[in-house]
């Protein structure tokens, strides 16, 4: 009766568990369409790692304590995710459904493919919740939030295989930055060779792009990275084709007239109705690498010596993106065209090279001083400016072939600044406001490298000034001085100018301007040295501007204006001060941070002394204690063995006649309590 209460008692105590795991279907398909292998798992939400990430909504859902799971990619396969038990209320990102953020997965089955990958958040309710799908507004609060992601074991997702060579370039589509859901936290980024290198359809809304597949380089590597999926706590995953080598040979066209840039298969068609992309494969490349270039004739494009022309048919292409179908991307996954021709551009133009900012238009040519010229207007100076080598085609600017032979060719630009020769690179960036005079100058272009095709005998280079357009006012940075400070104009830049004239202009006194022309000697109001003429402060306590103004040999005039604060001598106390006081609580502050750590160090070592002095005592109090059970021990075993041997002496006799059997051990097994390895 004891035993069934006792019972009893446990089974009340015992909680009742809900099952807190959803079954799911998971099918991962080839690409004929055939099943590539069928599973069915049960996910315990519970049992699922921790997301360590800030993460708290998606959309109108909220929750709390987010987890981690993740699906297995394999190579050549799409994958699809059903629910089966239909325990929970499921929503997960969707990459693709018309005025949704999200899909129900008792509806819709979870999709990663070429078409769109729903790779994201799985938002677990226990109860239905009608108005999520429905659009309402509020604020919905899941049960569960997992992170489903995607893991590969050489982290690359292989979408289809695709035959090409180093002459066929196949048109076809990859995932670009709409594949995966647009608010989601998981990532693509496109690669920088496709990144708006190819065309679009509206309709797609950026979740694919028109490109060619290619070997980028010229070890024909065996994959085609489109982009990287980026997931939280995973490496990033390369998105792409596996590349098996093509048989296929194509025969290309030469052709020699490149003036008229818009090349076609045959007379009569209609450029719109193609896709054109140039071909640089590496032979005709100093970087000894291929490369591909969308030629889109309404903006602006380039042609390159040597350069293959492909042109597409836009049909295809248009059918398959312009889909209709609301649940999903993509009319046909696969989408592929070779070239309907092939057009290889010459190699040999004469050509002349200058190096400009940014467009070879706004060189002009002195006749009287026979150099080419470069005038930079207010204006221009405080956007970006790129400074290239660009190319005329017998002495005309044709803005698709001003960089003609950049690939051909390494070229790298020489500045001479006060005869200070100094080497950038091509297409060097920089801004002129930020700079003052630095970039103003005598400009070349060197050939540094070039492939075997190159002929350098169809090259002419020439010099350039770059310079302020006239009466323009080149802005320097402003200065602080005190008062025997150095405030002063350079005599010349380069061997262009020379200083004609210093304007002092008082910006808060009273006083007139002041205007220094004569700088044969020094005087009391400057003094002249070989490179410079230095304005004496003299008396000046208030904040003044200086105006160099400089003539150039082209018969033009601009001029450097420069602000100058005069510390005082009130303000170089505060300064002082001010100083000593932040000097004086950095300096407390890292005493009083030593003497805590000194305190702690000390704390430390003391308690470790105390610890080993206790070990050490209880050790000998162990040894005496043991000693004396020892001896104590000894003298009784002794005593023991002494009666022991008297009583055997006594009965010997008695117990010879009598043997007595010996007592058997019970065998004992213990079992690991670990009885199996949950899933």
């Amino acid at each position: 009766m004891i035993k069934f209460l006792i019972t009893i008692v446990i089974l009340i105590n015992i909680p009742l568990v809900k099952t807190t795991s959803e079954l799911f279907s998971i099918t991962r398909t080839k690409q004929d369409g055939s099943i590539f292998n069928y599973e069915e798992e049960e996910i315990d939400f519970k049992k699922l790692k921790n997301l360590q990430i800030n993460e708290t909504s998606f959309s109108i859902i909220h929750f709390r304590n987010p987890k981690i799971s993740n699906f297995t990619w394999y190579d050549n396969v799409e994958l699809y995710v059903n629910q089966i038990s239909k325990k929970y209320f499921i929503y997960y990102t969707a990459s693709f459904k018309e005025g949704h953020d999200l899909k129900f997965l008792r509806v819709n089955k979870f999709i990663c493919n070429i078409r769109q990958c729903d790779i994201g958040w799985f938002l677990v309710f226990k109860n239905e919740t009608k108005g999520i799908m429905e659009g309402k507004d509020g604020v919905y609060h899941a049960d569960y939030a997992i992170l489903f992601v995607i893991t590969s074991k050489d982290n690359h997702i292989n979408l289809k295989t695709i035959e090409i060579n180093n002459e066929l370039m196949r048109l076809s589509i990859c995932p670009y930055v709409n594949w995966v859901s647009k608010k989601g936290i998981i990532k693509f980024v496109p690669e920088d060779n496709i990144k708006d290198n190819g065309y679009f359809v509206k309709a797609n809304d950026y979740a694919h792009i028109i490109t060619p597949i290619f070997f980028i380089k010229v070890s024909e590597s065996s994959f085609f990275i489109c982009g990287k999926l980026k997931q939280p706590t995973k490496p990033d995953l390369n998105i792409g084709y596996k590349l098996k080598k093509s048989k296929v040979t194509v025969s290309f066209q030469n052709i020699s007239d490149v003036v008229d840039y818009k090349i076609k298969c045959y007379d009569g068609e209609d450029s719109n109705d193609y896709y054109h992309f140039g071909y640089t494969p590496a032979s005709e490349y100093y970087m000894n690498k291929n490369v591909v270039d969308k030629i889109d004739y309404g903006k602006n494009f380039k042609f390159y010596a040597g350069q293959i022309i492909n042109i597409y048919k836009t049909k295809p292409f248009k059918k398959c993106l312009e889909n209709a179908n609301s649940e999903t991307r993509l009319e046909d996954e696969n989408v592929y065209e070779n070239p309907r021709c092939s057009k290889r551009l010459p190699n040999k133009l004469n050509v002349t090279i200058f190096p400009v900012v940014d467009s070879l238009k706004f060189i002009t040519y002195n006749k009287k001083n026979k150099v080419f010229l470069q005038y930079i207007e207010k204006k221009d100076m405080n956007k970006v400016s790129i400074l290239k080598c660009l190319s005329k085609v017998d002495n005309e600017h044709i803005p698709h072939l001003d960089e003609f032979y950049s690939r051909y060719v390494h070229f790298s630009i020489i500045h001479d600044e006060n005869n200070k020769v100094k080497q950038l690179p091509y297409s060097f960036e920089f801004n002129f406001s930020s700079s003052g005079m630095s970039y103003f100058g005598k400009y070349d272009c060197e050939i540094k490298s070039n492939v075997a095709k190159f002929d350098k005998k169809l090259v002419t280079v020439n010099k350039v000034f770059i310079l302020p357009y006239n009466h323009t006012d080149v802005p320097l940075k402003e200065i602080l001085v005190g008062k025997n400070g150095k405030v002063s104009c350079q005599k010349k830049y380069g061997s262009f100018s020379k200083l004609l004239r210093i304007k002092i202009n008082f910006l808060e006194d009273d006083k007139e301007m002041e205007t220094l022309s004569d700088f044969s000697k020094s005087t009391n109001k400057m003094h002249v040295t070989n490179k410079e003429i230095e304005y004496h402060l003299q008396d000046i306590l208030n904040d003044f501007e200086i105006q160099c103004i400089y003539e150039t040999i082209f018969e033009t005039k601009f001029s450097t204006i420069q602000k100058i604060k005069i510390l005082n001598e009130n303000d170089s106390l505060s300064n002082k001060l001010f100083i000593i006081i932040i000097v004086s609580i950095v300096s407390g502050m890292v005493i009083i941070i030593v003497l805590i750590v000194t305190i702690l160090i000390r704390r430390k070592r003391r308690i470790n002394r105390q610890k080993i002095r206790r070990m050490m005592d209880l050790s000998i109090n162990s040894s005496l204690s043991s000693s004396t059970s020892s001896v104590s021990t000894s003298s009784i075993k002794s005593r023991s063995l002494a009666n022991s041997s008297q009583t055997n002496s006594n009965s010997g006799s008695k117990n010879s006649s009598t043997t007595q059997p010996p007592k058997t051990k019970k065998n004992t097994k213990t079992t690991n309590g670990n009885l199996g390895k949950g899933r």
